[in-house]
């Protein structure tokens, strides 16, 4: 059958999951850090990942859920940096 698209396995559509997961992350963080909250706009999110509203909601449950998970890893970033030495 012409154009169909192969079955993925669980953990190779868990892989993807995780890949697209972590680009809306990306690029809501930097919509989120333009924008502010009320500014950024889950539909230009999911355009500039390439995928769709519904799986940005999918993944994060809503947009209050994106910017908290925005936040985690940002601060989670920032817990990284603080805990590494500083060199002189």
């Amino acid at each position: 059958m012409a154009g169909r698209q192969p079955q993925l396995t669980t953990r190779e559509a868990s892989r993807n999951l995780d890949r697209t997961r972590a680009n809306i992350l990306e690029v809501a963080t930097d919509h989120f850090a333009r924008n502010g909250f009320h500014g950024a706009r889950v539909d230009e999110i999911a355009n500039e990942t390439a995928t769709t509203k519904r799986m940005v909601y999918y993944c994060f449950g809503s947009k209050a859920g994106l910017f908290s998970a925005c936040l985690r890893a940002e601060y989670a970033l920032s817990l990284i940096h603080i805990s590494e030495p500083t060199r002189q």
